[in-house]
């Protein structure tokens, strides 16, 4: 009897201890995905960040070449204020909805003074969702999305950024009224920076919750949508 209880008892802490390696092993594999993760992440933001800072200089340059001194002056005064935000945002992987706001008024300010009448924008987001948290730089480059591929120099370009609450989430809308989209790749996110590190981050950061789609505008333009959560 006492050979049959201990040999119980051994199997029984076999078992347990194969179960708690087990556990082990799986929190290991959670914890390795997470760092891998937050370090693509980062990655994903090391690949924006050149990026931009390469469009603003050749927006000062530009300044420089038409004899706009003045204008070059304050467009470095607000490259070096974005860059400021920039490097501050690229600490956190998650920057308050408020603050990525505040950026890119900064950096739309910017394009302003590159491209004068040229370039028109409106922002619309309620006060009470600025706490939301979201990935940081986020929605800076919908905004060059839509100057690189929808700025026609025939005529101004305009851009509207919308923040709304939908359900349980946010929807972050950046629409333009330029050249569209091409009629072969329809709603296609492009490859490379840009758009595509825009749906790998939301992907990373909120799984199926959070999604980028791109379709085309009525009236011609494209329009971006970030949906987060709800």
């Amino acid at each position: 009897i006492a050979l049959t209880a201990f040999a119980a008892v051994r199997s029984h802490r076999l078992r347990v201890q194969a179960l708690w390696d087990a556990a082990q092993t799986e929190l290991r594999g959670a914890r390795l995905e997470i760092q891998l993760a937050e370090a693509r992440l980062l990655a994903l933001q090391a690949q924006i960040n050149p990026h931009f800072l390469l469009n603003s200089l050749n927006a000062i340059a530009s300044l420089v070449q038409i004899g706009e001194r003045d204008r070059a002056f304050d467009a470095i005064g607000r490259v070096g204020e974005l860059l400021r935000m920039a490097l501050r945002a690229g600490q956190e992987l998650n920057v308050s909805l408020a603050d990525e706001m505040g950026f890119l008024d900064s950096y739309m300010k910017l394009c302003r003074l590159r491209f004068d009448d040229q370039f028109r924008y409106r922002v619309s987001m309620p006060e009470s969702l600025g706490d939301w948290r979201i990935p940081a730089l986020i929605i800076q480059p919908l905004i060059e999305n839509s100057i690189r591929h929808g700025m026609d120099p025939s005529r101004p370009l305009t851009v509207d950024v919308r923040v709304y609450a939908r359900g349980n989430g946010i929807v972050i809308e950046v629409e333009d009224d330029g050249r569209g989209m091409p009629p072969d790749r329809p709603g296609q996110l492009p490859q490379g920076h840009g758009l595509a590190n825009v749906a790998e981050r939301l992907r990373l950061c909120f799984g199926e919750a959070g999604t980028l789609v791109l379709a085309p505008r009525a009236g011609g333009g494209t329009l971006a949508r970030i949906g987060i959560g709800g």
